[in-house]
C-alpha cells in the first residue's frame, strides 16, 4: 500500500519529513555508512569527492528521514529542486541509488524497495545502439585519409587508431606513456584506469601503429608541448565523422564497437569484460549486443531444426 506520501505528492518534502516516524538510522547516516564503504573497498578519490558532494547536497533535504521511510515522493522533489541544472539532479540521484542499494545489504530497508529507480531523468542515457564493424573499418580508412590530406595530425592519427584496434576508453590513451608500454607482452600496463590499474592488450596491428610513432615525449599522444599529453581531439574526430559521414558516431562508440566485433566473432563476454576493464559483466552484456541478422539466422536454424553451431 502506498504511502501517504506518495499519494498527496503537492507537499512539500519539508512538510512531509515531519510526518516520518523517528526510527532507525537516517538519510544522513547512511550517507556516512556509504562513505565508509566506498573508501574501504578503495574506490578512486575522485569517486568519493563526487560522492561526498552528492550527498552534501541532499543532506539538508533528507538526511534527518529514517533510511526505511524514505519513499518516492521525498526523491522526486529532492530532483525537482535542481531542475535548472538536470545534469547534477540525474547524477544526485544516481548516487543516492547507489546509497539505498547498500542499505538493502545492511538491513536497514527491504530488499528491492529501492525508490530511486522510479525518478524518471531529465537527460536519460541514450540506448545503447551497436557500432558494426564495417563502421569501424570505416574509421580506419577515413583517418588514413585525413592524414594523408594533412587534415589531421599523426598525433590524433594514432589515438583514434587505437582507439580501435584495443577497445581501450580515449582517456587512456591519451594518458598512455611509453614506459607502460611492454613490446614483449604486446600490452600497455596502466598503473591507473577508471576500474584501477590494468593491461591493455595489443594486437599485431596495435603494435604496428605504434611502431610508426616517433618517440619525442614521454607520452604516446603528445600534446602540442611535447611535456604534456594531447588534450584536444575534437576537431579531428569532427573531420573523422563527416568523412564517413556519421554525424552522430561518439568516440566512446568505438570502444562499444570494439566490443561488439568480438561478441560477433564468439569471444566470450568474460573475456571480453577482461579486456576491456569492466569490473560489473553486466556492462560488458550492454557493451557486446549482438546483431539482430545474426540472431535471424540462428532462430531460422531452430525453425528448419537444423544444428546451431554458433
Amino acid at each position: 500500500m502506498p504511502s501517504a506520501a506518495i499519494v498527496s505528492h503537492g507537499n512539500t518534502s519539508a512538510e512531509r519529513s515531519t510526518t516520518h516516524a523517528v526510527s532507525g538510522p537516517t538519510v544522513a547516516d547512511l550517507f556516512d555508512a556509504y562513505l565508509i564503504y566506498l573508501d574501504r573497498r578503495h574506490r578512486k578519490p575522485s569517486t568519493q569527492r563526487a560522492y561526498r558532494s552528492a550527498f552534501k547536497r541532499a543532506r539538508p533535504v533528507l538526511g534527518s528521514i529514517p533510511v526505511n521511510r524514505l519513499d518516492l515522493a521525498d526523491l522526486v522533489d529532492l530532483h525537482d529542486t535542481w531542475h535548472e541544472t538536470p545534469v547534477i539532479a540525474d547524477r544526485t540521484i544516481g548516487y543516492i541509488s547507489a546509497a539505498l542499494t547498500h542499505a538493502e545489504r545492511l538491513g536497514w530497508r527491504p530488499v528491492g524497495s529501492n525508490p530511486s529507480k522510479l525518478v524518471i531523468k531529465y537527460n536519460p542515457k541514450p540506448q545503447l545502439v551497436p557500432v558494426a564493424r564495417d563502421t569501424l573499418l570505416q574509421v580506419l580508412e577515413a583517418v588514413d585519409h585525413l592524414v594523408a590530406a594533412e587534415e589531421i595530425d599523426l598525433v590524433c592519427a594514432t589515438c583514434f587508431r587505437l582507439l580501435v584496434y584495443t577497445g581501450a576508453r580515449l582517456k587512456e590513451i591519451l594518458t598512455a606513456r611509453w614506459s607502460f608500454l611492454d613490446v614483449d607482452e604486446a600490452v600497455l600496463r596502466l598503473p591507473d584506469s577508471k576500474s584501477g590499474a590494468k593491461d591493455i592488450a595489443l594486437s599485431d596491428e596495435a603494435l604496428a601503429v605504434l611502431s610508426r610513432v616517433p618517440r619525442v615525449s614521454p607520452w604516446i599522444c603528445p600534446g602540442r608541448d611535447p611535456r604534456r599529453p594531447r588534450v584536444e581531439i575534437r576537431n579531428a574526430w569532427d573531420k573523422v565523422r563527416r568523412r564517413i559521414r556519421c554525424a552522430g558516431l561518439r568516440r566512446h562508440d568505438v570502444r562499444r564497437g570494439f566490443a561488439t566485433a568480438l561478441h560477433q566473432a564468439g569471444v566470450p563476454l568474460a573475456d571480453i569484460g577482461e579486456l576491456l576493464g569492466h569490473a560489473d559483466p553486466r556492462t560488458t552484456k550492454r557493451y557486446a549486443q549482438p546483431r539482430t541478422s545474426r540472431l535471424r539466422g540462428r532462430i531460422s536454424n531452430v525453425l528448419k531444426g537444423g544444428d546451431d553451431d554458433e
